[in-house]
């Protein structure tokens, strides 16, 4: 809900892309969780895409912090059959507010991986090691991101130039 208004550009773009409004930290209440049920049947018809931040919050240094399994376990619930990506960005993590970010963007250069597909298993019973799965392979992607060297595809191309 702290983004869903007031923010010129980002309030409108969360709207138009009917995403659900959800408070961060505290419990979710009954109106958040039925938005979050809605938009992952959504998606379950091929209506709507769901982006998710299952680490909640950005970190003060960059790194990943733990997972909230209860939206995705909601979404898996909701839309078993939709494949799971896993979108990975290092270097706007410093971006912490709408002031920094207004401050500070300029300039500012940011990596992206994606990584996937996955496929949400279909016992529930699993969901929990399926959740520390993705969490794992984010930050396996996000050291990768942040290794020396080219990034993934681009010494593949090289290669196949030289």
């Amino acid at each position: 809900a702290k983004y869903g208004r007031g923010i010129p550009g980002i309030s409108g773009l969360l709207r138009l892309a009917r995403f659900p409004e959800l408070r961060q930290g505290g419990r979710a209440s009954r109106t958040e969780l039925d938005g979050l049920v809605e938009a992952a049947r959504q998606v379950a018809r091929g209506e709507q895409t769901l982006l998710m931040y299952p680490e909640g919050h950005r970190s003060r240094d960059g790194r990943i912090l733990p997972f909230k399994s209860s939206g995705l376990r909601l979404a898996f619930q909701n839309a078993p059959q939709v494949p799971v990506y896993l979108v990975i960005v290092d270097g706007l993590w410093q971006l912490r507010t709408f002031a920094e970010t207004a401050r500070s963007l300029a300039g500012t250069t940011a990596r992206v991986r994606i990584v996937g597909p996955y496929t949400i298993p279909p016992d529930s019973g699993e969901w929990d090691g399926f959740v520390e799965e993705l969490e794992r392979n984010m930050i396996l992607a996000l050291e990768q991101l942040r290794s020396p060297g080219p990034a993934p595809g681009e010494a593949a191309r090289s290669r196949a130039a030289g």
